[in-house]
């Protein structure tokens, strides 16, 4: 399912409830505007948690469901669409940087990423490979709320028993400031 379906699903659902934008606006934390283009086909480029929301105010579910048709992705297909992911969202690397974690990009993905990267990161390395990511992830790859949201949507735990968020040490890194004797 596409944005632009997703946006008529929304507005048949807010019409069905007898409900305004504003109300449904406000009750899912988007500006009026936002919630406009997404019914209107307009807009392209929305985070997964926002249309979460969205949906969640009209009593839907965003359904995050792996590509109709299974097939092997091979490790150049894998690389390829990571390749791509990783110039979009980790940003602060330089073009002659050396590769980086793919384990990163997909945290990054999981916790920035559109409703469009987002599915194309489950075809790319499928549910499997997040969940396993998720369960080896470094303290401040993902927010509290993406957090919760993933392992929810991949089944790992519910909402009520969803395990803490990897914490930093105070001890991980020594302090560089020098100290009096």
């Amino acid at each position: 399912m596409d944005i632009v379906e997703i946006g008529a699903m929304v507005r048949k659902a807010r019409l069905a409830m007898g409900l305004t934008q504003e109300a449904i606006a406000s009750a899912s934390g988007v500006s009026r505007a936002t919630l406009n283009g997404l019914e209107g086909g307009r807009v392209r480029d929305l985070g997964y948690v926002k249309i979460e929301a969205i949906l969640r105010s009209v009593r839907l579910e965003m359904a995050l469901s792996p590509p109709k048709r299974k097939r092997m992705r091979s490790a150049r297909d894998i690389h390829g669409a990571l390749g791509g992911l990783a110039r979009r969202y980790l940003w602060w690397n330089t073009p002659g940087c050396p590769e980086v974690d793919p384990a990163r990009v997909i945290a990054q993905v999981m916790d920035l990423g559109t409703y469009e990267d987002v599915l194309a990161l489950i075809a790319a390395v499928g549910r499997d490979r997040m969940a396993e990511v998720l369960r080896q992830a470094s303290p401040g790859w993902l927010s509290p709320r993406s957090w919760t949201f993933w392992h929810v949507a991949l089944g790992l735990s519910d909402c009520l028993h969803v395990p803490p968020l990897p914490a930093r040490r105070i001890d991980a890194i020594p302090d560089p400031s020098p100290r009096p004797a």
